[in-house]
């Protein structure tokens, strides 16, 4: 009977699905870079964050208010003169607010209000052969 449950056992745990590894894939899958960063080369599966940004408060009690901006520029000319060259959304990494969609248009630098939370950036979208600028401005 002993040697049945751990036989019982021993398959039970064999057949379960690793999901450390499922985990390391996903993960692997997505490129990450801090913010800021400069002429990045990005898929649909790149993202961006600050590190260690710090939370403040001003003296009147509400958050600094800070600007983020976003770049793109590609290789390849877009077929029309106000072609959208990314949609990325930024995220606060406290996971309370998402801003976006927003598309980035050739020519054009993306610039969104953010508070003194630390924040990241998701590319949902981009044009083959783009790299992409990312900074934040207090």
């Amino acid at each position: 009977m002993k040697n049945l449950i751990i036989l019982i056992l021993v398959a039970f745990v064999a057949m379960a699905p690793n999901t450390q590894t499922s985990a390391q894939t996903i993960e692997s899958l997505t490129l990450s870079y801090s913010i800021p960063a400069f002429n990045v080369p990005v898929t649909q599966n790149t993202s961006f964050r600050e590190l260690k940004h710090g939370f403040k408060i001003d003296p009147a009690g509400s958050r600094a208010r800070r600007t983020a901006h976003c770049d793109v520029e590609t290789q390849t000319p877009p077929n029309a003169s106000n072609a959208i060259l990314a949609v990325v959304q930024f995220y606060s990494l406290d996971g309370q607010d998402v801003y976006g969609p927003y598309n980035i248009y050739e020519s054009e630098t993306l610039e969104v209000d953010l508070d003194d939370r630390d924040w990241g950036l998701q590319v949902i979208q981009v044009m083959e052969d783009s790299n992409m600028s990312v900074w934040i401005a207090e």
